[in-house]
């Protein structure tokens, strides 16, 4: 293809530096290719995070990760009055200017006490892909699975695939799981893949078996938020749902004990819901015909022994839900 400058465009100018163009224009995003453009047009002055969210059109996150991106790759220095040493809000007199980090709200969530690790510089990440042609192949097949990959997702699959030693095809295989489910959170990919390394998943057929499991648990949680009618489960309660589903407990027990809960109580309640299912376990009941037929004997006995009838009877189950 023969392409000619328009010449009319050229009365004002600015520059970009040659690395860019050499080292960084396949490994660099387009939010950071846009946030660079956007920040050498404006040297000379501050840019803030917000400027940056507004004119490039992406968000506040991402335009403070694009940052730390060319930091990271020394474009941009943080130890002299460039423009970008503004980027977040000018320092007060004398105050060292630090290195802006991107907000990362799940950390605190999922591993508080969990060390931070060390991030890999753009410059360092480029050369592994350079060196390495396994870690070249991966991010290629990331890369056509997603488009392309932000510099914390970067730093994400070189960890998997070094650290933990996990092969080509295994993250592929959970790295479309996620997408499926929507959730490709370059943190809960690195978790799940540490999951797997801990549990020996390391072969096409043990990942797709993985994943299969995954997706049951993940079809029956649907189910239950359905049933519940709530729009998400919160992590803590998370584990209730993955033990019901181990046990096999029927959606229908599901519903009667979601239903028991909102007798008693007036509201959802997933450990009071949880409590009133293991007793039921525990009493090898598997559907509600199971659980009828047991109230009915009690409510018998309870007649027989000339007590009240109330319908279903808390009293019964208090040694399991007394401290919900």
């Amino acid at each position: 293809m023969d392409l000619n400058v328009n010449s009319g465009v050229w009365g004002t100018m600015f520059g970009i530096p040659c690395i860019v163009a050499d080292n960084f224009l396949k490994l660099a995003t387009g939010n950071q290719i846009k946030v660079l453009i956007y920040i050498l047009r404006h040297a000379g002055r501050p840019v803030s995070s917000d400027e940056l969210s507004s004119m490039v059109g992406i968000s506040r996150d991402e335009a403070e990760e694009s940052v730390m991106f060319w930091q990271q790759a020394n474009i941009f220095a943080t130890d002299n009055h460039t423009a970008v040493q503004s980027i977040m809000s000018p320092p007060l007199p004398h105050e060292p200017v630090k290195t802006v980090q991107p907000e990362n709200t799940s950390e605190s969530v999922f591993s508080p006490a969990r060390p931070k690790k060390t991030m890999l510089t753009a410059s360092e990440i480029a050369e592994i892909i350079n060196n390495d042609s396994d870690v070249a192949e991966l991010f290629r097949c990331v890369e056509s699975l997603l488009g392309s990959v932000n510099y914390t997702m970067q730093n994400t699959l070189i960890r998997i695939h070094s650290e933990f030693g996990l092969k080509t095809e295994v993250v592929m295989t959970l790295i479309t799981y996620c997408k499926e489910i929507n959730n490709i959170n370059p943190r809960n990919i690195e978790r799940t893949a540490e999951n797997w390394r801990d549990s020996g998943i390391n072969s096409l057929d043990s990942a797709l078996n993985e994943v299969q499991k995954l997706s049951s648990i993940q079809e029956y949680r649907s189910k239950i938020m359905r049933i519940f009618k709530v729009n998400d489960i919160a992590k803590k309660y998370e584990k209730f749902i993955e033990q019901w589903k181990q046990w096999n407990i029927s959606l229908e027990l599901v519903t009667l004990a979601y239903e028991r809960t909102l007798e008693q109580i007036n509201k959802l309640s997933y450990p009071y819901i949880n409590k009133i299912l293991i007793s039921w376990h525990n009493e090898g009941f598997t559907d509600v015909k199971d659980v009828e037929n047991s109230e009915k004997k009690y409510k018998d006995s309870r007649k027989s022994s000339g007590a009240p009838l109330d319908g279903f009877d808390a009293e019964k189950y208090k040694i399991f839900i007394n401290n919900v």
